[in-house]
């Protein structure tokens, strides 16, 4: 059914044999031949189409499209088709006009070179398929708890005959009555909802590749190891306020509740360094996380909310209607604060400063080494001591920082063994940014603009026309700041942004941060925006595009294979 052209010399056939590889649902051939004298554009065109129009028809084919192809370049076909061009030697004299295209490469053993056939002056070219080969497919085993509606039910029936306030008031300790409550619902599950073991033949269909299986983990990642669904299932059917009172009481927390699976989250594509390219997130008891949101929205995030930057903010008009911004504050965590917020107030107070006037907007973006995992506790919990807290909390906060345990975990039953934590907030935690903000909160620079993300920092001076710049004084102040609450700088990451809008900008000496020379950029990234250092939107517009031309080039392979949209 494709369209011919009289110029257009290509027979297609599509074949079913009965025994084909493991996903191929069909063979179509294509058999060429291309003139000297024809237009290349005209023959390119016709097989882009047809290609296009063949893998919408069927899916999951393979394709052999081969002949006598003369000068035509085909490298482009090969790109967007996938196909492998698997002819090396020459056909007629010293030229390879003879070529086979194809995805079943891999399905083949490399083509030999035959005679002429009858009165041809073109070799012959034969390809064999490889010998088949009956490997055993490899078998997976997999743990899930059975949580069908009527195992749920006989789930809820058991929680509520067990009598759980009378045997938790019993025990006098936190950690017992824990241990207790632990015991009487590992008991329940182990006998009415058991873990059942599932074998697993890996022969997935081809269009489960590694990335889709790599989101797939990364979904799974989420519910630790499965048993959330079932306490979202039976919540409000134990009552665990007793637990929660006696740990407060007690200002301690059950040594269950220190104890987190890290889940390492890529930083970036490629990872070549596991120590800087993995981002540790701290999967922690569900328990732990309802004490501790307790404990932020009740105490800790008024206490902090009411000495955010005090005496420093400094509220603006913006020209979107209603909206106001913070300078020298802390945007991240803070409730009615946010990125868009942050940025607003930058590019508000870097335009403002280079509107006109012939000043230089130097800005300096500051990376912390290791944030979370750096920070020292007995400098934090002087720091907490100096908010509105209870002390009943502070020394709650204490015991939630101390004696802690982690380990990696990299898939079902696969653990390293289990490490202490000497300094540092797990990430991952209801408590961590809330500890970081009050670690870095008392960060002021005298004479400069300072915004606070979380552990995004960003610093800028204006340098009025003719004028000295004082800057690397006061990265020198920041940094001396820096190393009395014994945090590190990521120097290699710190950058220079220089913001200027003169015919002949001034030349500044090199800032430097422990010796090291900072690198001065065009553009950077900062809060998820692309900022140039001429202000305008183009580098951020251009990554953007990047994005969505890999996602229209996603949609196309969708289309492509007749994949309806979920």
């Amino acid at each position: 059914s494709l369209n011919q052209f009289n110029s257009i010399q290509v027979l297609w056939t599509q074949i079913s044999p009965q025994r084909l590889p493991r996903g191929i649902s069909s063979i179509v051939i294509g058999t060429v031949y291309h003139p000297p004298s024809s237009m290349d554009f005209l023959m390119l065109d016709y097989l882009y189409n047809s290609l296009s129009s063949i893998e919408a028809s069927f899916p999951g084919c393979g394709i052999i499209l081969l002949g006598d192809f003369n000068q035509l370049n085909g490298s482009r076909l090969c790109n967007f088709y996938k196909l492998k061009q698997i002819v090396n030697f020459p056909t007629r004299g010293s030229n390879t006009l003879d070529k086979i295209y194809t995805n079943l490469k891999r399905f083949y053993s490399p083509p030999i070179k035959m005679s002429p056939f009858g009165l041809s002056d073109h070799a012959s070219i034969e390809v064999k398929p490889l010998e088949r080969t009956n490997l055993p497919k490899p078998k997976i085993t997999v743990k899930s708890r059975d949580i069908r509606p009527s195992k749920r039910l006989a789930m809820r029936l058991y929680l509520k005959e067990v009598d759980i306030s009378t045997l938790i008031n019993s025990q006098r300790s936190c950690e017992d009555k824990v241990k207790l409550l632990e015991l009487i619902i590992n008991t329940g599950m182990d006998r009415l909802l058991p873990l059942k073991s599932k074998t697993i033949v890996t022969s997935e269909p081809p269009w489960i590749n590694q990335s889709l299986k790599c989101l797939i983990r990364k979904r799974q990642k989420a519910l630790d190891q499965g048993d959330e669904v079932l306490f979202r299932t039976l919540r409000n059917r134990v009552n665990l306020s007793n637990i929660l009172n006696r740990s407060f009481l007690e200002a301690r927390l059950p040594s269950s509740w220190k104890l987190a699976n890290i889940s390492p989250i890529p930083k970036q594509k490629q990872i070549l360094d596991v120590n800087s390219h993995l981002r540790p997130i701290s999967l922690t008891s569900i328990l732990s996380k309802v004490a501790e949101d307790f404990v932020v929205e009740e105490f800790v995030k008024p206490a902090v909310l009411k000495k955010v930057d005090p005496n420093q903010l400094t509220i603006c008009t913006c020209l979107v209607q209603n909206l106001v911004y913070y300078a020298n504050g802390q945007f991240g965590t803070i409730p009615g604060s946010n990125t868009t917020q942050a940025l607003i107030s930058m590019l508000h107070s870097w335009n403002k400063a280079t509107d006109g006037s012939g000043a230089t907007v130097r800005t300096v973006l500051v990376d912390f080494k290791k944030a979370f995992d750096l920070i020292d506790h007995h400098i934090l919990v002087d720091k907490l001591k100096s908010y509105d807290i209870p002390e009943s909390i502070v020394l709650w906060v204490i015991d939630f920082l101390t004696c802690r345990k982690q380990r990696v975990k990299l898939g079902n039953d696969c653990y390293s063994e289990w490490g202490t934590i000497p300094s540092g907030v797990p990430q991952g935690t209801k408590l961590g940014p809330w500890l970081f903000v009050i670690m870095i909160n008392d960060l002021k620079i005298q004479d400069s603009e300072l915004w606070k993300y979380v552990d995004d920092t960003t610093m800028s001076e204006i340098v009025e026309r003719n004028n000295e710049s004082n800057i690397q004084e006061k990265v020198d102040e920041l940094t001396r700041h820096i190393s009395i609450d014994k945090l590190t700088l990521n120097e290699s990451k710190c950058k220079e942004l220089r913001i200027s809008f003169s015919k002949s900008p001034p030349d500044f000496d090199p800032i430097t941060i422990n010796n090291k020379q900072l690198e001065v950029v065009e553009s950077v990234k900062l809060l998820g925006m692309q900022i140039s250092n001429d202000l305008k939107w183009n580098s951020h517009i251009s990554v953007i595009m990047k994005k969505a031309n890999k996602r229209l080039y996603f949609l196309s392979q969708l289309k492509r294979s007749n994949s309806m949209a979920a």
